[in-house]
């Protein structure tokens, strides 16, 4: 294993504990001053498509740490008396940062092949991305708008998905007819397994601390 790719795993197993113990952390390790960006230089793949979208991994990973602090912090869905201190707004820039991974490979690959970036193709690749990582992730999305919808929140989820749809028909209908055909080949072989391709939600918790409450009790 190389020295750069165990500073690289080093950087993400960091990144994802702070998260998860919802440590804010100033001061974290950046993804756009990490050993992959070093690589990238080197090989002379870096450009501004691919920094930008390292720097909004450095988005994503700040604001995830600032949305669970929060939620670890308070535990239930909107405090009574207010106290809410990040909004949807916040929910949806750390949403639409979080795949930048993925637009990084997409950049990548289009200089090694010596193509200039395709605008349409490269737009709804990155719709289609936020769709699936909603359906890999509802849970947490789910907790997000209880947090700040209450009983509303399925419903405002809903309309989020219908939008992020909408969107993603509309950028497919303006692909050459081969990719769109290469889209839905590969989305029926990904679908064929049960309930893929269906939203199927978790049931909503209201009250977070409560709930732990009762499994602790139960166990």
């Amino acid at each position: 294993m190389s020295s750069y790719h165990r500073k690289s795993q080093w950087l993400q197993q960091r990144l994802s504990l702070l998260a998860q113990e919802g440590i804010v952390a100033p001061e974290a390790p950046l993804i756009a001053e990490s050993p992959i960006a070093e690589v990238l230089e080197s090989l002379e793949l870096m450009d501004e498509h691919v920094r930008y979208e390292l720097q909004q991994g450095d988005e994503y990973w700040r604001m995830e740490r600032y949305l669970c602090s929060h939620l670890l912090a308070v535990g239930v869905a909107r405090p009574e008396g207010g106290g809410v201190e990040w909004s949807l707004d916040d929910v949806l820039r750390t949403h639409e940062s979080k795949s930048f991974d993925y637009r990084v490979l997409h950049y990548v690959l289009q200089r090694l092949e010596g193509c200039e970036p395709e605008k349409v193709l490269l737009s709804f690749l990155r719709v289609d991305e936020l769709l699936v990582d909603i359906g890999d992730d509802l849970t947490d999305y789910e907790v997000a708008f209880v947090f700040l919808y209450g009983r509303e929140a399925e419903l405002k989820l809903v309309e989020r998905i219908a939008s992020l749809e909408a969107e993603h028909s509309k950028l497919l209908h303006q692909l050459p007819k081969a990719v769109q055909e290469q889209y839905w080949r590969r989305h029926g072989e990904a679908s064929a397994t049960l309930s893929s391709g269906s939203w199927i939600f978790p049931q909503p918790i209201f009250n977070e601390r409560a709930f732990r409450e009762t499994i602790l009790q139960g166990n």
